[in-house]
């Protein structure tokens, strides 16, 4: 008797998920998102914009984030705009652990114009 309440039970909210999301409008490329009813996210490719979804170009050297709805640039290029720059890495340095700044090698401490040697009293 428990199993089958609880079925009916899942019936009924899953019945009620549904009647929401079907009187709620799904713009085109978009998708509902399940158990919560009447939201919905843009595909993957597309951004929200007002109660649209709208197709944005993914910049070179970039990659979507998780959901598709963004992007982040690769490792070894910063954001800047809607564009992904190369990280100028100086001699004596590295991309750090993260790849979105540089960091000096050992034996090397950073100045104004990159990565010079650590004098005798560092």
């Amino acid at each position: 008797m428990r199993a089958f309440s609880r079925s009916l039970l899942t019936i009924a909210i899953a019945a009620y998920c549904f009647s929401i999301a079907a009187q709620t409008v799904i713009p085109d490329n978009a998708s509902v998102v399940l158990g919560i009813g009447s939201t919905w996210i843009c595909n993957p490719g597309y951004r929200k914009i007002g109660s649209e979804c709208v197709e944005f170009n993914l910049p070179e050297n970039a990659r979507f984030t998780r959901f598709g709805n963004n992007w982040l640039c690769l490792r070894g290029y910063k954001r800047q705009a809607e564009r992904c720059l190369k990280i100028p890495v100086p001699h004596n340095a590295r991309l750090d652990i993260v790849g979105y700044d540089w960091v000096c090698n050992e034996g090397f401490t950073e100045n104004a114009f990159g990565c010079i040697p650590l004098s005798e009293e560092d």
